[in-house]
């Protein structure tokens, strides 16, 4: 694929040029009033009650970050039941039951506080476990996006923040910057008005040219790994580079036929906690990185954004020995994180990947031709696509009908069949998963 400016797209989509996604504009919309509230709310009963945030895929993500930052400040909060039980209550029952059992777990009840996150509203576990929440005498508030979708019907409206955007990558920064002017006004015990003031001015900051050129070098080094099958190391520690690693792993590459942008995980809690114990803290990356023998092939990504920046030195030598090209996001070098507080780095992080997934699907997707179809195929239970063989038989099924071309393939999105073409001279290696 040839390399074009992507300089254009991320500066729309942050909104320092019209058109496009325009962040800031959005950022500068949110709706104070009903911030306001949810910070009243917290202030009057927050210490004396448990909060619980729930929502799923990059908002779990997102959940987990809000309610450590709430636990490092003093609340109680944690996301719903235990995560080890989900896919255990997935299977048993069903996915759409795995907050309201976890809620169920914790015995929720009078005086807690619950957060449903979800961008469309219309994630089903979302709505359940705010539904059950609510029936146990909890307070239930909800962070939305476009029309509000189902929690609109089960969130009161004065308790419902929705975020002014289309583009589900913007909701999700949105969601956070929420949350991040409830922190600081929580924290430094100003009005809400005051925190997004704040907020903004962190945000103007942290939007340099300097800072723009080297998130586009991020997004030319992915492209670069998805075009010749290597993986994208992103490392780091925190829930932002797990929020980076999992956002590339799927929404950079929606509704194309590729293997898309692998960027695997170097580690778990088991290893990292073994390393740690065996050969110290400062190994934990690396031990894990050389394993997958990193090439001239692959892109590293170091999130840099505390202190122990050993850590980091670790991960480098071995990315130098195998010619591996890296950037970091950091306070030492890369993309200048500096003005966000030393705890809330892992924001910029999942700014940047929310920015990079945007633009680099819009990027991939202009290499490919891509219409939705209309198959009447029938998924299996709660899935929203087909296996190989039966995409396979159901391409063949589809061109011998004349309904897609001998040169389209079928791919699926969110229960939705596409007819995807590869243009000439496009990086092409089929992938059905």
């Amino acid at each position: 694929m040839e390399r074009h400016s992507l300089l254009h797209d991320f500066k729309s989509y942050f909104g320092l040029i019209e058109g496009g996604v325009d962040l800031r504009s959005s950022l500068l919309s949110l709706p104070l009033e009903k911030i306001a509230s949810l910070h009243k709310f917290i202030l009057d009963h927050g210490k004396s009650c448990r909060i619980f945030i729930l929502g799923n895929g990059g908002s779990f993500d997102n959940s987990r970050w809000m309610a450590l930052m709430l636990r490092r400040n003093g609340y109680n909060a944690k996301v719903p039941g235990f995560i080890d039980d989900y896919f255990h209550t997935m299977y048993a029952r069903s996915y759409a039951d795995i907050y309201a059992e976890g809620l169920a777990q914790d015995g929720i009840g009078e005086g807690d506080i619950v957060i449903g996150i979800s961008g469309s509203g219309n994630s089903e576990n979302v709505v359940r476990g705010l539904k059950s929440a609510e029936e146990a005498g909890a307070r239930i508030f909800a962070f939305g996006g476009r029309d509000g979708g189902k929690l609109a019907d089960v969130v009161a409206p004065e308790d419902f923040l929705i975020a002014k955007n289309i583009c589900m990558e913007a909701i999700e920064d949105l969601h956070n910057f929420i949350f991040y002017i409830l922190l600081h006004a929580l924290k430094d015990g100003v009005s809400i008005e005051q925190a997004h003031k704040k907020i903004i001015t962190i945000y103007d900051e942290f939007l340099s040219a300097e800072n723009l050129n080297t998130i586009q070098e991020l997004a030319f080094g992915m492209i670069h790994s998805i075009c010749h099958d290597g993986h994208v190391f992103i490392l780091g520690l925190g829930l932002g580079a797990n929020h980076f690693r999992a956002d590339m792993n799927r929404g950079s590459s929606n509704t194309l036929p590729i293997r898309g942008l692998s960027a695997p995980e170097v580690f778990n809690i088991n290893s990292a906690e073994a390393t740690a114990n065996d050969d110290g803290p400062d190994f934990i990356l690396a031990d894990g990185l050389v394993k997958f023998k990193p090439n001239h092939k692959d892109f590293a990504i170091l999130c840099d954004t505390g202190e122990h920046h050993e850590l980091y030195d670790h991960c480098k030598d071995v990315l130098d020995a195998g010619y591996t090209r890296h950037l970091a996001i950091g306070i030492k070098g890369g993309v200048d994180i500096r003005c966000f507080e030393r705890e809330e780095r892992d924001l910029p992080v999942m700014l940047i990947a929310h920015a990079c997934g945007e633009v680099m699907r819009k990027f991939l997707h202009s290499q490919f031709s891509i219409r939705e179809i209309a198959t009447n195929e029938n998924f299996s239970g709660e899935d929203k696509k087909l296996g190989m063989k039966q995409t396979i038989q159901l391409e063949r099924k589809l061109q011998e009908s004349g309904v897609i071309t001998k040169d389209e393939v079928v791919t699926f999105c969110y229960g939705k069949t596409f007819a995807v073409k590869a243009n000439e001279g496009t990086y092409y290696s089929r992938c059905f998963y």
